[in-house]
């Protein structure tokens, strides 16, 4: 999905949040040992505790400061940047100081990392922007769907895709269209939900003008061709068709419908 948004015209600032793998270092006290060398396992937790996370030890009252100032006791960064520093601590023992480093064993790893839930399901964020070539989300969404649907699972499944919606299932990978097309997308359906019903509205209010079925339909029958114009206008001009311009077409057909009923009903 990311090589994808990467490769599509019109989309910058590709990222995902999926996290790199983060080195982590655990130490453990060997309890044996510590034994054997007269020394509390809890000593041996606290001092390390000490040297890498530090402990306050106190305040000081600096004459140029409101609040007292903690004292913090910590090794310094250049002391506790590697496994090895750690062999200059020592630990008092009933048989002389003891290296931090004898009493411990090291576990490398890797830090968890986040997991993302929305809805109650796994997801893996994929996140991009529209610039340049490209005003509006849902013509580079229209071509990376196409990238997307040529993607083969095992089984011979397709990647289910959403615009509303979240997919019902994690049995196999879907994708939801998410963000500005989001946003996008619920203004053009309420716009044409809107417009819908105005259009409803004003075929009642003629119908009950003239008391006929027809003529209402007859007036307001080159309200579609509007499109002939509207569509191959944005093709010839290079501009994309937003929410604005649905808008507009709203605004435009709602007027010169309202004009052209007005002149119709008018006596004179």
């Amino acid at each position: 999905m990311k090589e994808i948004f990467r490769k599509t015209a019109g989309v910058v600032d590709t990222d995902w949040y999926v996290e790199d793998d983060q080195a982590k270092i655990s130490f453990q006290v060997d309890k044996e040992k510590a034994a054997l060398s007269g020394i509390a396992t809890e000593d041996v937790a606290k001092t390390l505790q000490i040297a890498l996370d530090g402990m306050n030890a106190g305040i000081a009252h600096l004459p140029n400061e409101k609040e007292p100032v903690g004292i913090n006791l910590r090794l310094p960064v250049e002391r506790r940047s590697s496994i090895a520093d750690l062999s200059f601590i020592h630990i008092a023992g009933t048989h002389g100081n003891v290296p931090l480093t004898e009493l411990i064993r090291v576990k490398k790893g890797a830090e968890d990392k986040s997991l993302y839930r929305k809805n109650l399901k796994n997801v893996v964020y994929v996140t991009g922007d529209v610039a340049g070539v490209v005003e509006a989300p849902v013509y580079a969404i229209l071509k990376m769907q196409k990238e997307i649907d040529k993607i083969a699972l095992p089984g011979g499944y397709k990647i289910e895709q959403r615009a509303a919606s979240q997919p019902w299932s994690e049995i196999r990978p879907g994708l939801k269209w998410d963000g500005e097309w989001h946003i996008t997308y619920e203004v053009f359906r309420d716009l044409g939900l809107a417009f819908a019903a105005v259009m409803v509205l004003i075929y009642v209010l003629v119908v009950a003008w003239f008391k006929d079925f027809t003529t209402p339909l007859v007036i307001m029958a080159p309200i579609p061709l509007t499109l002939i114009g509207i569509l191959p206008g944005h093709a010839i001009m290079g501009a994309f068709f937003t929410a604005t311009s649905m808008i507009g077409f709203i605004a435009w057909r709602e007027s010169s419908s309202g004009t052209r009923s007005f002149s119709s009903i008018s006596p004179n």
